[in-house]
This record gives structure tokens, C-alpha cells and sequence, in this order.
């Protein structure tokens, strides 16, 4: 609930002229509640949690190199699935932006896991990758790019910096 932008849209809700106190209350408290579960998540839970939800947004996390580095052995757990819900939402969503932020985590994992390329080989990601680098978006194009590089490249680290 949290990674799908509950908090906000409550607070939203809090926003509006309710003739209800109850109603009133009831949001306050919900808004209280959710604020608290999310100061004890872990950055890694809040991910978790948007990945799963499919309503995947540039949310923070995305863009964190040190995220990477610290969680990335973590998207194993519970046999790969953050990484097969990645997967997933590659194949079956429309949304230019789920669809861009799916391959940039994809290349995340890729990057910072010792093994990140061939267990994203074993979940057949690289034809759909293909498909998306010739995407309408530019955005989807850009990160599916990226993706494939990064899959394909054994020292994509070294191509990034120029050294040979």
C-alpha cells in the first residue's frame, strides 16, 4: 500500500472540506499510522512493496547507486520475486513509465550482482528488451537500451568510465 502512493492520496483526501468528523478523524489516523509503518520500513521493504504493486514510478530508490550496491543481493529472496514481478511488469504493462523504470532496475540488478546477468538471462527478459528498444517513448527506448548493454557487455563498468 505504501509503495503505491497510499500515504499521498490520503493525505490528498485529508486535504478536502469533509462535513464529517468522523471521516475527518479516520483519515488523520490512517495518514498517522501509514506515516509511522514507512519510518520503520527499510528503503528495501518500500521497494519491494512498489514492485510488487506493478505501479512502478521514479521513486528514489531507482536512481541510488548505494541502493544498489546494499540491496542487491536481496532481490533473490523468496526465489527472484522482485525480479520475476520486474520481469512481469516488462511483458505486460503499456505504461511508458512502469515500462522505462522496469529495464533501468533490471540494469541495476545486472550491474551490481556478481551473477545479475545470467539470472536475468534465466528469466527470458532479452527479446522483450529488444522489443522495447524500438518503443514510441523515448524514455522506454533510452532505459531498454541501457538494459541491453549493460546484459550484454562483460565489462560495462570499464565502457562507462572509457577506460579500455
Amino acid at each position: 500500500m505504501i509503495g503505491a502512493g497510499l500515504v499521498g492520496a490520503l493525505e490528498q483526501l485529508c486535504l478536502r472540506r469533509w462535513n464529517d468528523q468522523d471521516i475527518r478523524d479516520d483519515l488523520s489516523e490512517l495518514v498517522e499510522l501509514l506515516q509511522t509503518e514507512l519510518q520503520v520500513m527499510s528503503t528495501f521493504d518500500v521497494y519491494r512493496g512498489e514492485v510488487l504493486s506493478g505501479a512502478l514510478s521514479w521513486t528514489p530508490a531507482h536512481k541510488d547507486e548505494t541502493f544498489w550496491r546494499e540491496n542487491n543481493e536481496k532481490l533473490e529472496r523468496n526465489n527472484l520475486e522482485v525480479l520475476r514481478c520486474l520481469a512481469r511488469s516488462l511483458h505486460e504493462s503499456q505504461d511508458p513509465v512502469v515500462l522505462s523504470v522496469a529495464c533501468h532496475d533490471l540494469g541495476m540488478f545486472i550491474k551490481h550482482h556478481e551473477r545479475g546477468r545470467h539470472i536475468t538471462q534465466t528469466l527470458g527478459v532479452k527479446p522483450r528488451l529488444m522489443e522495447l528498444m524500438t518503443a514510441e517513448d523515448a524514455e522506454v527506448r533510452r532505459q531498454a537500451l541501457t538494459c541491453v548493454q549493460i546484459l550484454m557487455i562483460s565489462h560495462h563498468d570499464l565502457m562507462a568510465s572509457g577506460q579500455k
